[in-house]
């Protein structure tokens, strides 16, 4: 512990002592425990115990008798530590508190599926391209070192598990740098016929896509239906009726991650110890609209609630893990800030289209199992965490027509369901629950509820960096044919006294946005709008790349426990393209336009400002 207080107090249960103490200092482990002691010795008068799991307690553990090298083969005594850290990891932070990447610099990956995917491959490829050695590797080049934390959502998530757990796929982006001008047949070899060995000609969601077509052709470009259109063509049999079998499957057979891959494994030498985040939404609901676990007669229904007013339609979240430390290693971030935590009050479940049967499960004993599945996120699959972050489509659960598009699905849950459960149970219990249609007691008391894309909450993942303490981001956007991101200028315009967050609806469905920067929206537009854009000239798909800093300032956000006031540089590389794929064969052309992104990162003509904006910043 660290407090940049000159006193602290703290107050035992029902007043039995009052300990003042000194903070000017560091905290040392002899002061932690003498601490530990007393106030357990003030709760045993009150009544009270400490908490004990398995036959360890949490004073062990602060003695140093349960430690890293003891968990790894002591089962017990692993629970205990994860539980305790966790603990740690996922309260709240008080005001004084150090923030975990206080001053760091992280690296975030913006949404966009497919596209994005291959957008950021060409960047970092181009990147190292651009550090001038003959044949960079990530480790070679240095490239990454002076980033802390990465932060991802969706399609990023998809390009930086990828990249940090495949060393076959980190070795096509390498070959790309180190042969820029075969970049397009080499992303071609490498990654996309591997995708292609599991294409289907034939979209699996056809009959929902031409019906969209038929009422709003401009509906299938937003993000619920995009999705169903590229995974349509790679979501087979094997994969089951879930989003996460589906994403399973993908991650396989494009980049060789096996499906027993955990997040505290992998073993990138250039990864090492880097935190990373991966954003995703906890779909709250509302009462007026609930979410639907599953459509028909019989149907279940939940939403979460809280006594101090109605809860946003998506509440910003994160899986976090220390990259290379371990399954057993805790989660080393705060999945939500204290703020959202504490206004979750209540999760509600009703069956029936008459409430025949309703069940719920109360504050309390109810949040700490919440934040026991979450410390033990390195433990769940990768693929698992992946799809959460990624699921796009999982919003359709809250949209009034979604018995008549689940027939359309032909089956398919674009939902991930998590549970309360420890171990990194959580995702396969929920799926488990929802798919047999549990009753509503039972889905209470596992506390299911669905967790979906990153984007819902914030798309170009920078939230999280900058609420854990980040003052600058390398923030990578996938803009489409856009000249700038929306997503990132919707993250400007806050006010500390307002509720944290606008929202709109389309097609039925809630969209939610959330200020954590206090300039105007508009200015930020015009900001963004004006920075450099490097060509590559004779480009087919690249439009430009935006490349430039802006400064922002943070406001109080509960919601993603943004505190006001800290000064945070946002370093952009924005790049736009035309790529719309909307058949098998189309997929082949991202080839060409990762090949165009290496170029103009790479070019002569925009080196200079490649190296005043990312290399030097990035200390290479």
């Amino acid at each position: 512990l660290k407090c940049s207080f000159g006193s602290a107090q703290s107050v035992a249960h029902r007043g039995c002592a009052r300990l003042s103490f000194d903070c000017h200092k560091r905290f040392t482990p002899a002061m932690a425990r003498s601490l530990f002691i007393i106030l357990t010795a003030c709760l045993a008068v009150a009544g009270a115990s400490p908490d004990h799991v398995g036959d360890r307690t949490l004073e062990e553990a602060l003695q140093g008798e349960c430690d890293a090298s003891a968990a790894a083969v002591d089962e017990q005594c692993a629970l205990s530590l994860r539980q305790l850290r966790g603990q740690q990891s996922s309260s709240a932070l008080a005001p004084d508190q150090v923030l975990k990447l206080d001053g760091k610099t992280g690296m975030a990956f913006e949404g966009g599926g497919f596209r994005a995917l291959n957008t950021f491959a060409g960047v970092v490829a181009g990147l190292l391209v651009a550090c001038g050695s003959g044949s960079p590797t990530l480790e070679s080049s240095k490239l990454l070192d002076s980033i802390s934390a990465f932060s991802s959502v969706s399609g990023g998530t998809w390009f930086f598990a990828s990249l940090a757990y495949s060393k076959d796929f980190a070795g096509v982006v390498e070959s790309m740098a180190a042969n820029p001008a075969d970049a397009s047949s080499l992303w071609k070899k490498g990654w996309i016929d591997n995708l292609m060995k599991i294409g289907q000609p034939t979209n699996r969601f056809i009959k929902l896509l031409n019906l969209i077509d038929r009422f709003d052709r401009q509906a299938e470009r937003e993000s619920i239906f995009e999705m169903a259109r590229e995974s349509g063509f790679f979501w087979t049999e094997s994969d089951g009726n879930s989003w996460t079998g589906f994403i399973g499957g993908m991650l396989k057979a494009s980049a060789g991650i096996s499906e027993d891959m955990a997040l505290g494994q992998g073993d990138a030498t250039w990864a090492k110890g880097k935190i990373w985040l991966l954003d995703h939404s906890i779909l709250a609901a509302s009462g007026q609209a609930p979410a639907s676990m599953w459509a028909g007669r019989g149907k279940v229904q939940y939403f979460l609630e809280s006594s101090s007013g109605a809860l946003p339609a998506y509440v910003p979240a994160a899986f976090s893990t220390s990259l290379g430390g371990g399954e057993t290693e805790p989660a080393p971030m705060p999945f939500l800030a204290p703020g959202a935590l504490a206004a979750m009050d209540k999760l509600e479940f009703s069956q029936g289209r008459r409430d025949t049967s309703e069940a719920s499960l109360q504050s309390g004993e109810a949040k700490t199992k919440f934040e026991a599945a979450y410390a033990d996120a390195p433990m769940f699959k990768v693929h698992e965490a992946v799809a959460a972050s990624s699921a796009a489509g999982g919003a359709i659960v809250l949209s009034p027509h979604f018995s008549l598009l689940e027939h359309f699905l032909g089956g398919a849950d674009f939902t991930p369901w998590m549970s309360s459960a420890g171990k990194g149970q959580a995702f396969k219990q929920g799926w488990e629950l929802v798919s047999a249609q549990a009753s509503p007691a039972s889905l209470a008391q596992a506390q299911v509820r669905g967790a979906i894309d990153g984007g819902y909450t914030d798309n170009t993942a920078i939230g999280h960096l900058v609420a854990g303490g980040a003052t600058e981001v390398i923030s990578l956007l996938d803009i489409g044919s856009h000249n700038y991101s929306e997503s990132l200028a919707m993250l400007f315009g806050g006010d500390s006294n307002s509720k944290g967050y606008t929202s709109n609806t389309y097609d039925s469905v809630p969209y939610v946005y959330y200020q954590i920067f206090a300039e105007p929206q508009d200015e930020i537009r015009k900001q963004l709008d004006a920075l450099p854009k490097l060509i590559h000239p004779g480009s087919k798909w690249l439009r430009h790349l935006s490349v430039g800093t802006i400064k922002a300032t943070t406001v109080d956000n509960k919601w993603f426990g943004t505190q006001a006031g800290r000064e945070v540089t946002i370093r952009v590389v924005a790049v736009s393209t035309t790529v719309w794929v909307d058949t098998l064969p189309e997929f082949e052309e991202y080839g060409l336009m990762v090949k165009e992104i290496i170029g103009a990162m790479s070019s002569e003509a925009n080196a200079a400002i490649i190296r005043q904006e990312l290399l030097t910043p990035l200390g290479v």
